[in-house]
This record gives C-alpha cells, sequence and structure tokens, in this order.
C-alpha cells in the first residue's frame, strides 16, 4: 500500500510539473483577444514616388519551428508586390504599423520591413522587421480546422488597425485557383483585411490568412456576403520551408498529362473497389508521359492510374494540385499507382522538376545604375552653397536609399521644366504648410528648382540645424565626412540619427527683388534616421 501511495504520488508531481510546462510553453502565444491584436499589424505600401497608397494587414508567426531567430511578419503578396500593366515589378517601400495599449493609452509604432520572400502564385509574403518586443508571435494550426469551427478575422480594413469580425469556418479546403485550397469563413472580410490573421476564437491559433472576398465586383449581378477565402495554415507553413530551403517559391511539375477518371474508365481497367469504395481514391488516368521528364525516368506509362501521391488520395486537377503546392521540389514523389496491363498496384518515385518562374522580375524603371557612394546615409551635404545660410545643405539624396524614403529632400508641386530639374510629387495643396513635407525623386542641385505662383517666384532648399542620435551623442561640426563617421558609430551601437531639419522657402518677385523666407511654408521637423547601407531594389 505504500508504495502505492509513492508510484501515485510521483505521477502526481511529474503531471502538475507536465501541466506546468505545457501551459508556459502556451503563454509564450496570444491568449487572449487582446494580445491577439498586438500581434495583429497594418502593412503600408510606399510606391517608388513616398506615396502610401496601399493599406493591407499582416501578423507575428512564431519561427521557432522553422530554426530561424528573429521577427517575421506574413501577409499576402499582393499587399507588398504589384506589377505594372507591363508586367513589371514596381518599386515600393513597406511599413508596418504596430498598435498598442497601456492603461487606456494607445500609440503607433512605425517600422520598415524587409521583404525576404514573395509567391505571387500562392499570394504569401513575408516580411522581417528590427523589433517585435513584448509582442506574441502566433502560433500556427492545421490540425482540427473542420467546418463550424468558430473563429476571428483580425486586421485592417480601410485602414482601421485592430478590427476584429466574427464567424465560422464554411468550408475547411475550398478549392479555387489552380488548385489553391482555402478555408472559406463568413467572417466578414473587406479590402485592407488582406493579410490579416484568421483565427481559432478558443486558442488564438491561426488557421489561415484572410485574402479574398467573392461575389462584389459587378453592378449588374447581385452580390453575395459571407464568401471570403484565406489561404491555409499549412501552405504557410510550406512557404517558410520553401524559403529556407530553395530561396523561392516550389511549383513542381512531374511530368505527365493526365484525365480525371469515370466509374466506366475504372470498370474497364479493372480498378479495385478496395481503393475506390473503401478508401474513396478514384485516381487519374495518365495520358501522356513528357519525354526527359521525371515520370518518364520513374517508368510511368500511358493508361496508368495514379491512386495516391505522398500517401494523399488524388480524384482530380484540384487534389493533385493541393498535393504538388503542399510539396517542394528537394523530395521525390512517392507514387502509388495501378497498372491494369498488369493488374498490381506499382510504386514509383518520381524526381520532379521545378516550374518556378520569378513573376514582374523587371523593375519597372529598368536596371538600377551604377552607384559609387557607399555610406550609410543616402544623401549628401554641402556647407558652401548660394543658399542664404551657413548650415550644411542637402544636396543629393541616392533614389530608393534610406533617406529617400525618409524624405530627407523637399520640393514642391510643379512639372520638371527640363532633365536637370527636380521631379516632384503633387501631393500637398498650395499655400498650406507641408506635413509632411513632400518627397522629391531625385535629388541634385535643388538651387536649380524654381517654382512660379501668384506672381512670385519661390525655391526651397533643406538644411540640417542639429544632429544628435538616440543615445544623447550629438554632433557639432558637422560635414559629410564627420556625419558618415558619426552614422557608422550609431549604427554599430544600436542607435538612431535624430536630424532637426529646416525645410525653407525662398520667394520674390518678377521684379528681381531678393529673395525672402516665406515664413508661411517654411517649417522645422525632427527626422529620426536609421543608417543602413545602400540596397539596390530587387
Amino acid at each position: 500500500m505504500k508504495s502505492r501511495s509513492i508510484v501515485s504520488f510521483v505521477l502526481m508531481v511529474f503531471s502538475v510539473f507536465a501541466c506546468s510546462f505545457a501551459f508556459a510553453a502556451s503563454t509564450n502565444h496570444p491568449q487572449t483577444l487582446k494580445e491577439a491584436l498586438a500581434s495583429t499589424y497594418t502593412v503600408v505600401y510606399q510606391n517608388n514616388h513616398g506615396v502610401t497608397n496601399g493599406f493591407g494587414s499582416g501578423w507575428l508567426i512564431d519561427v521557432e519551428e522553422f530554426e530561424l531567430t528573429g521577427c517575421y511578419v506574413v501577409t499576402n503578396s499582393h499587399v507588398i508586390s504589384r506589377l505594372s500593366k507591363q508586367k513589371k515589378l514596381q518599386v515600393a517601400r513597406i511599413y508596418v504599423q504596430q498598435f498598442l495599449e497601456l492603461n487606456g493609452n494607445q500609440w503607433s509604432e512605425t517600422m520598415a520591413a524587409e521583404i525576404v520572400y514573395t509567391d505571387p502564385k500562392g499570394d504569401i509574403g513575408i516580411l522581417k522587421i528590427p523589433s517585435c518586443d513584448g509582442v506574441k508571435p502566433f502560433k500556427l494550426k492545421t490540425v482540427g480546422v473542420e467546418s463550424g469551427l468558430l473563429v476571428h478575422a483580425l486586421g485592417s480594413p480601410s485602414g482601421l488597425h485592430q478590427t476584429v469580425t466574427s464567424g465560422v469556418v464554411s468550408f475547411n479546403k475550398r478549392y479555387y485557383v489552380k488548385g489553391q485550397s482555402y478555408i472559406q469563413t463568413d467572417a466578414p472580410i473587406n479590402p485592407g483585411n488582406s493579410g490579416g490573421p484568421l483565427v481559432d476564437r478558443k486558442t488564438f491559433e491561426v488557421i489561415g490568412m484572410n485574402t479574398m472576398i467573392l461575389g462584389r465586383s459587378t453592378k449588374l449581378e447581385v452580390t453575395t456576403d459571407g464568401l471570403g477565402l484565406s489561404v491555409r495554415a499549412a501552405t504557410i507553413r510550406q512557404a517558410f520551408h520553401n524559403m529556407i530551403q530553395l530561396g523561392h517559391p516550389s511549383y513542381p511539375s512531374l511530368g505527365f498529362l493526365f484525365s480525371p477518371t469515370t466509374s466506366d474508365t475504372l470498370l474497364i481497367h479493372n480498378y479495385p473497389r478496395s481503393l475506390s469504395q473503401v478508401e474513396g481514391c478514384r485516381g487519374i488516368m495518365v495520358g501522356e508521359v513528357v519525354e526527359g521528364n521525371g515520370a518518364e525516368q520513374a517508368g510511368l506509362l500511358v493508361d496508368d492510374i495514379v491512386v495516391k501521391i505522398n500517401g494523399e488520395c488524388v480524384n482530380g486537377l484540384n487534389s493533385l494540385f493541393s498535393v504538388l503546392n503542399a510539396s517542394s521540389t528537394h523530395k521525390p514523389f512517392k507514387l502509388m499507382v495501378w497498372r491494369s496491363s498488369e493488374n498490381r498496384v506499382v510504386n514509383l518515385s518520381i524526381e520532379a522538376q521545378e516550374k518556378y518562374e520569378p513573376i514582374g522580375s523587371e523593375r519597372i524603371d529598368g536596371a538600377e545604375p551604377a552607384r559609387v557612394y557607399n555610406g550609410l546615409l543616402g544623401f549628401e551635404i554641402s556647407n558652401d552653397t548660394d543658399f542664404p545660410t551657413d548650415k550644411p545643405v542637402v544636396v543629393k539624396v541616392y533614389e530608393y536609399s534610406e533617406a529617400f524614403w525618409q524624405n530627407m529632400l523637399l520640393g514642391y508641386r510643379t512639372p520638371p521644366i527640363d532633365q536637370d530639374s527636380l521631379p516632384v510629387i503633387p501631393t500637398v495643396p498650395r499655400r498650406i504648410p507641408m506635413k509632411p513635407p513632400v518627397v522629391m525623386n531625385v535629388l541634385e542641385n535643388p538651387s536649380s528648382f524654381i517654382h512660379l505662383e501668384d506672381g512670385k517666384r519661390r525655391k526651397s532648399f533643406q538644411y540640417i540645424e542639429s544632429v544628435r542620435d538616440t543615445l544623447g551623442r550629438t554632433l557639432s561640426n558637422v560635414t559629410q565626412e564627420s556625419l558618415e563617421q558619426f552614422a557608422l558609430e550609431a549604427k554599430n551601437a544600436g542607435a538612431k540619427l535624430v536630424f532637426k531639419m529646416r525645410f525653407v522657402v525662398l520667394k520674390s518677385n518678377y521684379t528681381g527683388t531678393a529673395w525672402q523666407e516665406d515664413e508661411e511654408m517654411s517649417n522645422t521637423r525632427l527626422v529620426f534616421f536609421n543608417p543602413t547601407a545602400y540596397q539596390s531594389p530587387e
């Protein structure tokens, strides 16, 4: 009796320890709706003119299972990459906004994001952000996702952050686009929800990613509600494996053409009833084997019936694509084949070929010109200009550098007069102080830029009033060389630069009077700058 009591006590202690360990592990992921919303981001698309013209959603994912470190945000590919009418990739900058709350006070943090993976066909994009302290990453859920499961759809429809809608899983495996399988939900999804997580309402695990709405695009037809499709969590998991192992999406090809089977073809080929009526595997019939491809090398024959691939029944185009899309070319495919000519099952191993072709690999602005600049600022200053200041004036910004995206050179709305003048983005009404200021595409010689308005001439320039970093150090003598060195020291220390910038608008009339500052349109602002080595956009 005493030994039984000791054993029972040990088992009880072990059970309590195991439960405590499981609870501690689970608390690393969102456990409440508030925590889930904190892990959901607004994704901002900024075009190559520095103009924000699109919003989407994203969410922080737990990458421990992929043996990765860092902060990764998952979103839709169509949120972060767009093609021109000429099918060329548009240069853009992606930001993520995190919305925080403490004691009823709310604020947001904005971070530049690095695109590390994009799959336009699967509509999956993966971003990496510099920080995610205090945010609990989502865990993927691929088992137990059945019709009727209660879910929340989180995201930023129309840019309205931390929006929650609720519903159920209407269908757990809906095939829609070229064999892509989705979760269908009746939780309301709207433009801007794209890329947001679809979570189990009880566990707050991600079962899918909100991607598209069906049935709202025409004026003549009756619209439908409650038809939202979400990329499945299993597809997202496979995207990470492709990113790590291949560096790009995987679209395997097995090297054969096929047609669906019918009851008549199964009967003619003496197809086993145990496969069709017990297991539910009706198979697909091989119509042609591509010469020199994996199927021919493995010995697949015309009129073979492919029953299973990698252990999963294949019953047509959708199920075939589903298996292929969930796999990768780095592993051989295991085929179970019914060969009626031999009246037996044949097991084959096929080495797939890669059909991946980059979409929009050519940028809309053509090849990136060679850069001689290799610093951390992305802009140049001069202490010797014709402008009425002894402060260092910004005279050049390298296109698509960190300085370009952070609006280090400003200007007015105007069409370019010639190739040497500065093209400017027309986003700010005239005679209104520029908040935020307008970013300029390029970026040399601001003194040549003259704007004519209301019988007066205007030109603008920007100078640096002071420089410090977020560690409290200041730079007294600001030159190009000293500023680059200061930026390098800040980068090595994990700090940002803080520029106090003065944007000056000068005006004069047509009679040639002296230039005077337009106080109404001039302004001062702080720029928090992350020193970053120049990279040509991919």
